[in-house]
């Protein structure tokens, strides 16, 4: 019952977050700077500041509703819980993570025990994995 109900807590959430204005505008910056040369293109994978305190390395998904894990660190906590590459963050501690931002303040003021819903590239089920900061 439980997985059910969290199943339906999280598709509630992901139709939630697909409706609001904040959802991020995914596109290739291809724009040339002023010196000549091309801007970074904004789809390359970007280690997060909190990435030394959890372990992964993140790029924003394809589809907007959260944060795909492109490489984990054996060891740390993300690690450690479960979390595998290919899998997409989609909240931390209850609050959503459709960017690399979001995931960044999100993981910077996790302390304790941290739920995170987390969906599976390969199965596509949604869960909840508890990583444990220190």
């Amino acid at each position: 019952m439980k997985a059910k109900s969290l199943k339906m807590f999280v598709a509630s959430f992901i139709s939630l977050c697909a409706f609001t204005a904040t959802m991020p505008v995914l596109a290739v910056n291809n724009q040339t700077n002023g010196g000549g040369g091309t801007a970074q293109d904004s789809t390359a994978a970007l280690i997060i500041a909190g990435s030394e305190k959890c372990g992964i390395t993140a790029n924003n998904s394809n589809g907007g509703l959260g944060v795909t894990v492109t490489q984990v660190t054996p060891g740390k906590p993300c690690g450690d819980a479960g979390i595998e590459v290919g899998d997409i963050i989609i909240a931390v501690n209850t609050k959503a993570t459709s960017t690399l931002r979001q995931l960044d303040d999100a993981i910077s003021n996790a302390t304790g025990a941290v739920p995170v819903i987390v969906q599976d590239v390969n199965s596509g089920d949604i869960f909840q994995i508890i990583v444990t900061f220190s």
